[in-house]
């Protein structure tokens, strides 16, 4: 499923208004966003492009001038050494009402038990924060209502990587897939 798909699903792509991607990188997400949604992305190293504003900078340390409708992390809350001071952040960006949605690496997930030091999200140095169903609801404050779907589909042969010792489980991997839940799509409204 395309991230403007999950968007659409979950109700979270505006009819109009502001959008901030976080680890943005080539800024390929922002720049298929509709025209009538304002993208901003930050990151750290951008690959520059001409559609939408990708800012230079350190999430945490950036001083933003406005407030934004919807604030996604897709695969870059996971680089965050201080992954609750980013959501603490976060929800500071956040207008009224405002929606994050965060796509992040589970450690609850089938080839994080079966593949285990082979897991294919285990990429240190650069994967800081690994959660999983239920430690992720400890970054939020208490009482934010969080939803948690899977995605198993969203990089197709990362459970099959996972499974780079175990020859037998290779042969039932689109199988196993189906089970599999290796990210997690964090949805949280800002509490008013």
């Amino acid at each position: 499923m395309s991230k403007i798909n999950i968007l659409i699903k979950f109700k979270y792509l505006p009819k109009s208004g502001t959008l901030l991607d976080v680890g943005s990188g080539r800024g390929e997400y922002i720049n298929s966003l509709p025209l009538n949604i304002k993208s901003t992305g930050i990151d750290l190293n951008p690959v520059k492009n001409n559609k939408n504003e990708v800012i230079k900078a350190d999430f945490l340390k950036y001083k933003f001038t406005q407030k934004f409708d919807v604030i996604t992390f897709w695969h870059s809350l996971e680089h965050f050494s201080d992954p609750q001071k980013a959501i603490t952040k976060t929800l500071d960006l956040l207008k009224s009402k405002g929606k994050i949605l965060i796509a992040i690496p589970n450690t609850n997930s089938l080839a994080y038990k079966i593949g285990e030091k082979n897991w294919f999200h285990l990429d240190a140095p650069r994967h800081l924060f690994l959660p999983n169903n239920q430690n992720i609801k400890y970054l939020f404050p208490k009482g934010t209502k969080i939803n948690i779907y899977y995605t198993p589909y969203e990089f197709p042969l990362d459970l099959f990587w996972s499974l780079k010792n175990k020859k037998i489980l290779r042969l039932i991997y689109p199988f196993l897939k189906i089970f599999d839940k290796e990210t997690m799509l964090i949805s949280v409204v800002k509490p008013e």
